[in-house]
């Protein structure tokens, strides 16, 4: 359709060569940009956050209850942490095709993710998704920059009185006594069915940290290292009676925090089929397991995973790079319009005719 001298091309479910930068099989080609507004975007992502993470929300339980338009087995076996959620967020802002001010997009995605009250634990997740997001290299809250701990708790808060430095991220590691385990190990397996389980951090506040690294094994000291220690695994796993080793990263300002009456446990993800099977026995935490940080027996706080050396390094060099400036698109932008109430996605594009010939004929 021609109107005063523009041309308008009308695409419906397809594209077309003036909304699809083809590609010519050079891997760094780029030709195609997506623009997006913070906000919008922001918004967007706080949707899918929602959405991954709707076995947390109750509201949405008994209404989809109500309605009798629901699964069980999507609240009582939840796909995704936030782990995941944060891994998705490197993707997207590392793809050179999406082009938005993400410094923006991020503080609107983590304030509108920790003023939310619509996930049931929701805020017992924060520290776990900050983790993750520092670990990742996407973002870093302010108690996750370098030199925050010692800032707000000295040069040598315990329980760090012995470390040379302390990172923003350290590694926890619990051992769990096999007879922690009995609630799991000596029922049937069908009675049991699948739990998840996960860590915890409790004192003054509450914390889940559901990106751990379960062994069977025992943890000792690392042969001439001093204050090192490696994690010998039973390979007989669960069939063996070795403890429990699980690791798991934690913000290094939740230890200095309460360091005297700071808990470590190993808990039952609570879901509404696990908390039936399992509160009577564990109580309404679920826990298995616990300890304080001071127990130097079963807690063993390490600046890496004691079986993975180097891992932060590998995690962040492995990690997807961050956006960089692109060079001139040969096919122009595309503007992305988002809108969170309606649902609905509008696509905009200019595209710039040059030559005298196409001018001449769109003229007439």
């Amino acid at each position: 359709m021609m109107v005063k001298g523009r041309l308008y091309e009308r695409v419906s479910w397809r594209f077309s060569d003036f909304t699809h930068g083809k590609w010519s099989g050079a891997p760094t080609e780029q030709k195609h940009e997506l623009h997006f507004t913070p906000a919008e975007l922001a918004d967007k992502l706080f949707a899918m956050y929602l959405n991954m993470f709707e076995n947390e929300n109750m509201s949405s339980l008994f209404n989809r209850l109500n309605a009798k338009d629901i699964n069980l087995a999507t609240f009582q076996h939840p796909h995704y942490h936030r782990q995941s959620f944060a891994r998705f967020l490197n993707l997207v802002r590392a793809s050179h095709h999406i082009k938005v001010d993400w410094s923006q997009t991020l503080d609107r995605l983590i304030g509108r993710v920790t003023e939310s009250h619509s996930l049931l634990v929701g805020s017992n997740n924060f520290q776990n998704f900050f983790t993750d997001l520092h670990m990742l290299g996407v973002h870093s809250e302010t108690p996750l920059i370098p030199g925050f701990v010692v800032a707000t708790y000295g040069p040598k808060p315990a329980p760090f009185q012995k470390w040379d430095f302390i990172p923003p991220v350290v590694c926890v590691v619990l051992k769990v006594p096999r007879s922690a385990l009995k609630v799991l190990e000596e029922p049937h397996e069908d009675e049991v069915g699948n739990p998840i389980l996960e860590c915890e951090t409790f004192c003054k506040f509450h914390n889940t940290h559901s990106s751990i690294r379960p062994i069977f094994g025992d943890i000792i000291d690392a042969p001439g290292s001093l204050g090192q220690k490696i994690i010998v695994e039973d390979r007989r796993g669960q069939e063996g009676t070795s403890p429990l080793i699980v690791s798991f990263y934690v913000p290094a300002w939740i230890l200095a925090e309460e360091p005297h009456n700071l808990e470590v446990g190993l808990c039952i993800k609570t879901t509404p089929m696990d908390s039936f099977l399992f509160a009577s026995k564990l109580g309404p935490h679920l826990r298995l397991f616990s300890a304080k940080i001071s127990d130097q027996d079963h807690v063993f706080i390490l600046p890496e995973r004691p079986d993975n050396a180097e891992e932060l390094r590998r995690v962040a060099a492995t990690s997807a790079t961050p956006p960089r400036a692109s060079g001139t698109s040969t096919l122009g932008v595309t503007n992305v319009a988002l809108n969170s109430e309606t649902e609905s996605v509008s696509l905009s594009k200019r595209l710039n005719v040059t030559t005298v010939a196409a001018k001449d004929a769109l003229l007439n």
